[in-house]
């Protein structure tokens, strides 16, 4: 850790930490009446958001986005079905213009940074068939 004194109302200090995965770097400041904490860390409450919410019908537009809190931002993303990597996107969103009924399953993403990388927790996505029952005479 260190401290450097810029003027007699401005002091800037900078410090390192680990927290489980990722060193994260922060910036505090004070004018004495103020302060505050700037820091630039991995990707935090990463979750997987499905659009739209509800039931969603084979054939339907479905969108999933890999949400994160993330300084700087995250620029690179895995995404992942059942537990097995993906290769269907390595950006911020997974899209299925027509969403079929064998695309069900559990997702989840990983988000990373120039920090390090953190992985969601698995979202359900639940597709509901859509079925034609033929009755025979």
């Amino acid at each position: 850790m260190f401290v450097l004194l810029l003027s007699p109302i401005l002091l800037i200090s900078t410090f390192k930490f680990q927290e489980m995965i990722g060193v994260g770097l922060c910036f505090w400041h004070s004018d004495l009446s103020n302060y505050s904490v700037f820091c630039l860390d991995r990707p935090k409450n990463t979750v997987v958001v499905i659009e739209p919410r509800g039931q969603i019908t084979e054939g339907s537009r479905v969108t999933l986005t890999c949400r994160t809190d993330a300084n700087p931002p995250a620029y690179y993303y895995r995404w992942y079905k059942n537990g097995r990597y993906t290769h269907l996107s390595n950006s911020e969103t997974l899209s299925f213009s027509h969403v079929r009924y064998e695309d069900r399953g559990e997702y989840s993403c990983q988000a990373t940074n120039t920090y390090g990388s953190t992985a969601s927790p698995s979202t359900s996505l639940l597709v509901l068939c859509e079925c034609y029952i033929v009755l025979g005479f």
